[in-house]
């Protein structure tokens, strides 16, 4: 039998923990297997949202203008591109709320802007060192929200649906649309078919669905899983254009295209959800970002069933605005209020 003293047993179980105690802090681990989180030293500014563009991660930053950062470049600064609100009011419906980066030019940057009473295109073609106005069609007040790009053309979503064919100059509209627009994506690989989701002036979700590349829209019927809240984000299995997942106070999903939907998990665990992504790699993993402090970032390895909840540094007081996925690194990028991080999943 080896007798160990109380004194060297002390030292050899604090040796053990004092690694895992600098891990599970701000600092990421150097385990290339583990998931890792580093601060990307935006701070605290408003990030509503976040565009990939590459090499740029775009953030619209509401109030506090536009903002991006060369994601492939070592150590590179945040650049300020302007449109911050100078009224002094401290609100985050106003600013710089969506961003649209032209296919074939990536100085072209176009931004939905928010007064506070109606929304406003602006249009760079310079980088973001000069803006004007571009909404010429775009009927008053205008109300384009939320941007989605085709080669051919960018469709605007708001109280109508506008789309433009020579990257602002002039709108035209295509459809009607609806109140708050809080998503308007495409599935990745059947671009053809497109959704519109947000919240009516009476605080109720709708969706749209469009399977004409946004010409044509139909109403689905949500009120059945979701009887109130907004739609605030939503998922696509890239292998299979039926299976969708929409954000709302839960997380809904559809595997027949939007006919009928089902609450994932069915105990409801993940709450008040405000950000949705697949794992392109593997359909079957999604993360979710929550509103719901403490509560902030859970992740699924069965396509929904069940959930877990991961650790984000800082996470008694953080909650989730936004998530994007960088596919040349393999990375998540997650938008809180404390900071934005960069997590590469395991």
């Amino acid at each position: 039998m080896i007798y160990i003293s109380k004194r060297l047993y002390s030292f050899l179980l604090f040796s053990a923990i004092l690694p895992l105690f600098f891990t599970c802090g701000n600092n990421p681990t150097d385990d290339k297997d583990s998931p890792k989180w580093e601060a990307l030293g935006y701070g605290d500014r408003i990030a509503s949202r976040l565009v990939m563009a590459d090499p740029y991660l775009y953030v619209c930053g509401a109030i506090d203008g536009l903002w991006r950062k060369n994601v492939r470049q070592e150590d590179a600064d945040w650049e300020y591109l302007g449109l911050a609100d100078t009224s002094g009011l401290q609100v985050t419906w106003r600013g710089v709320h969506n961003l649209v980066v032209y296919y074939d030019n990536p100085d072209w940057l176009m931004v939905a802007y928010s007064d506070g009473i109606s929304y406003k295109v602006f249009r760079s073609l310079d980088g973001g060192q000069s803006w004007a106005r571009a909404d010429s069609g775009v009927s008053s007040p205008g109300n384009i929200q939320l941007f989605l790009q085709y080669p051919d053309r960018v469709l605007g979503a708001g109280l109508l649906i506008y789309s433009t064919q020579d990257f602002g100059n002039h709108w035209e509209i295509v459809a009607n649309g609806r109140q708050q627009v809080n998503i308007f994506a495409n599935h990745p690989i059947a671009k053809h078919i497109c959704w519109m989701g947000g919240s009516t002036a009476f605080m109720e979700g709708f969706l749209l669905n469009s399977a004409d590349s946004g010409r044509t829209w139909k109403k689905i019927d949500l009120q059945q899983v979701n009887p109130g809240g907004g739609i605030h984000s939503i998922a696509f299995n890239a292998a299979d254009p039926d299976i969708v997942y929409l954000g709302t106070g839960l997380v809904l999903k559809s595997t027949d295209g939007g006919q009928s939907w089902i609450r994932m998990p069915i105990n409801n665990m993940v709450y008040d959800v405000g950000a949705l992504v697949t794992d392109p790699r593997n359909t079957q993993h999604l993360w979710a970002g929550s509103f719901l402090q403490g509560k902030a970032f859970w992740e699924t390895w069965d396509a929904g069933h069940s959930w877990q909840l991961v650790v984000v540094p800082g996470a008694d007081s953080l909650v989730v605005y936004d998530m994007v996925w960088d596919e040349v690194e393999e990375a998540l990028y997650v938008a809180t209020p404390n900071d934005i991080f960069q997590f590469t999943p395991e």
